[in-house]
């Protein structure tokens, strides 16, 4: 086996790196709920009961205003968007997020 030239093994990372660049993902919009905004719902936002709601709410420090079969885990920082019995089965809430400007962006 032939040992393998340092100049060989420079070339392949500096090939490796720049197509990672070309074909990496970029963020064009976070909606993490840390700030109001970046969204608007079908109806008003509510929280009537622990048992009855559809709203930001600050997880972190106001879990207890909620009914959870389970805890919440894994989320990004300390706003959520929560709901529960949200008006039966006939009725459908929504949320359309602001929309994000493409232009100038090739797929």
């Amino acid at each position: 086996m032939k040992p393998v030239k340092l100049p060989t093994v420079l070339l392949f990372l500096i090939l490796i790196y720049t197509f990672s660049l070309t074909f990496s993902q970029t963020t064009l919009q976070t909606v993490d709920f840390e700030t109001a905004g970046g969204y608007t719902t079908s109806v008003a936002e509510y929280l009537t009961s622990n048992a009855a709601y559809y709203t930001r709410l600050n997880y972190a420090t106001n879990s207890s205003s909620i009914s959870t079969p389970a805890p919440y885990t894994n989320y990004q920082g300390s706003w959520i968007f929560v709901m529960e019995d949200t008006g039966g089965p006939t009725e459908t809430q929504t949320m359309t997020l602001s929309s994000v400007n493409i232009s100038g962006y090739t797929s």
